[in-house]
């Protein structure tokens, strides 16, 4: 697990001019992360307790809920591996990170979105995008693990 500590985050926010997510969450999902506000680095874990990438997933995909369900099922709410590289799909190889992308269907679409699937901001913007665009038909082939909640979630609305 990487660990960064506030006075890390900051030298790296100083150089970059903020603190990129993927670097902030490339730790493993359960993992404390700092947030930025502006470009104050706050402590979550001061506010509300450490942020999981689950978490954040579920803030992120606040509009989308079967996306979260899609995340879970498909990485278990995780993006980088326990070596610290993005994580690639155990049937397909091809399929990288926390939504897990085809970078072989994917990849230049992405590039011309610029968005780059490898990381977590990327992976995540591109999955909303693929959504609003085909529906959770990208995802058909792990429904099985998330189609029955996708039905509970269309007869709540």
């Amino acid at each position: 697990m990487i660990e960064l500590g506030v006075a890390s985050l900051m030298a790296i926010s100083a150089f970059y001019g903020g603190v990129p997510d993927d670097i902030a969450l490339k730790s493993t999902p359960t993992a404390k992360v700092g947030f930025l506000q502006g470009n104050n680095l706050e402590s979550k874990k001061a506010k509300a307790g450490p942020l999981t990438l689950e978490a954040y997933t579920k803030s992120y995909f606040v509009d989308t809920p079967i996306l979260v369900e899609i995340a879970k099922c498909e990485s278990h709410y995780t993006h980088f591996g326990k070596n610290g590289k993005v994580i690639r799909g155990i049937v397909n190889s091809s399929d990288i990170g926390i939504m897990q992308i085809n970078e072989y269907y994917h990849g230049d679409t992405a590039k011309a979105l610029d968005l780059d699937i490898h990381t977590l901001s990327g992976n995540m913007s591109y999955a909303k995008w693929l959504y609003e665009k085909y529906g959770s038909d990208p995802w058909v082939h792990s429904s099985k693990c998330w189609g029955k909640k996708a039905s509970e979630l269309a007869l709540k609305n």
